[in-house]
């Protein structure tokens, strides 16, 4: 399953739980379960058997979807330039400069996604991405 696809269950699924926590004055983890039980389709069951993706849902309930979605595409618009700017690059030191350059906008976003989500990275790319770019706290 592609990074969006995940991201779009995730949210999609986030979307109806939230809604049961606020109708039903429900917890997350237990509207989660509520909504496994009696709203899920069949494929969103499927996806929820995973506990990656579990904590992924549960983890976007901290902050609001917009910015989530925001914060999450600046990531990948990270990823994408520093391929484009590898490609692009003549030599060694122009390939170092693309890598600094990405690493320090790599690591901004997604510790802007920590500090406004209790500090936890959705399922996804998103944890492979702190480690590969050196990411610290």
């Amino acid at each position: 399953m592609e990074p969006i696809s995940i991201l779009a269950a995730i949210l999609s699924i986030a979307s109806s739980v939230k809604k049961l926590t606020e109708d039903k004055k429900m917890l997350p983890q237990d509207a989660l379960d509520l909504f496994k039980k009696d709203v899920a389709s069949p494929q969103q069951k499927a996806f929820l058997a995973d506990q990656i993706n579990v904590e992924g849902v549960i983890s976007t309930m901290s902050i609001s979807r917009n910015l989530l979605e925001q914060l999450l595409r600046e990531a990948e618009e990270c990823e994408n330039k520093h391929v484009q700017g590898r490609a692009a690059a003549n030599g060694i030191g122009a390939k170092d400069k693309v890598n600094r350059s990405a690493d320090q906008c790599m690591c901004s976003v997604l510790r802007d996604v920590k500090r406004y989500n209790k500090s936890k990275l959705p399922s996804g790319p998103y944890k492979a991405w702190w480690d590969s770019y050196g990411c610290e706290k």
